[in-house]
């Protein structure tokens, strides 16, 4: 499955063994709003592979550069943003654990539970299977080959991830209990509570690692789950407003906007996945 700009880098619940994406030429487009979203994918590893130009990942604190020729690897479930201060192309695949099975029912998960969150490697000197993803087109073996390539590469790396400060055991707590909680009525101290710390803690340690607000955040974590909704359902725009945590549509239409550039119903319209419809049964 192979998507393009728009759709890159959501958090996702699919069960898809594999979501091909690919950022084409990143500057030269209007910046994907969920870009600067810290966000992680719960069930998919992440693998993205730089075709030309640099790429910024940033892991709470810590940026990492990832320059053309070079790949990444995110575990499922690690918090992440991406950012680029020029012209960038890049592939990432999102895959199951047990997209990989190869004569067994599952895949051995440990190779992938033992491994840093995060780690990157020099892709470019496999010069054929760099040059076959630079021309990826709706090839879900070629990711799977990609994938079995990045497995081989994962058995050399050490088996102990790095521990996480208290900051980062907080915010990441915190980001979970909106993750969780965003259709509801929630405030700042009900997230503080969700890490134990109190209000003006909270507002530091989003500042911290966010660069923003709670509040800020949750706002726009509820936006980019409409934004999902509107592409890939047929809801009501009136469901989704209320299933994604507003009350009232003319905030809801004007916080929208103000972040994607579009009402709901023009974004809907210009963004649409077309659905997947079964044919009908013969008799």
């Amino acid at each position: 499955m192979q998507k393009e700009d728009e759709t890159i880098n959501k958090s996702s619940t699919e069960k898809e063994p594999f979501q091909i994406y690919v950022m084409k030429d990143w500057a030269s487009k209007r910046k994907n709003p969920n870009y600067h979203l810290f966000h992680r994918h719960a069930d998919h590893h992440q693998f993205t592979i730089i075709l030309r130009g640099e790429l910024h990942c940033t892991l709470l604190k810590k940026s990492h550069t990832v320059s053309e020729g070079s790949a990444l690897f995110l575990s499922k479930g690690t918090y992440h943003q991406f950012s680029t201060n020029g012209s960038c192309t890049y592939i990432t695949i999102l895959f199951l654990p047990q997209s990989l099975c190869f004569q067994c029912d599952q895949t051995d998960d440990l190779v992938f539970d033992q491994v840093p969150p995060f780690f990157t490697f020099d892709f470019f000197i496999h010069r054929p299977l760099f040059t076959m993803l630079s021309r990826l087109d709706h090839a879900c073996y070629q990711a799977k080959l990609a994938v079995a390539f990045l497995f081989i590469q994962m058995l050399d790396y050490p088996t102990e991830a790095p521990a996480l400060s208290r900051h980062e055991y907080w915010f990441m707590a915190m980001v979970q209990y909106i993750e969780k909680n965003f259709m509801l009525e929630i405030n700042l101290n009900e997230i503080a509570a969700s890490a134990s710390i109190s209000p003006s803690t909270a507002l530091r340690c989003f500042n911290e690692f966010a660069h923003t607000t709670p509040y800020r955040y949750l706002i726009e974590f509820r936006l980019h789950c409409a934004q999902k909704l509107l592409t890939t359902s047929d809801l009501p725009i009136t469901e989704i407003m209320k299933r994604c945590g507003f009350n009232q549509p003319s905030r809801f239409g004007q916080a929208f906007k103000s972040l994607y550039k579009k009402t709901p119903r023009a974004y809907r319209d210009a963004h649409r996945i077309p659905q997947k419809r079964s044919s009908p049964s013969s008799i």
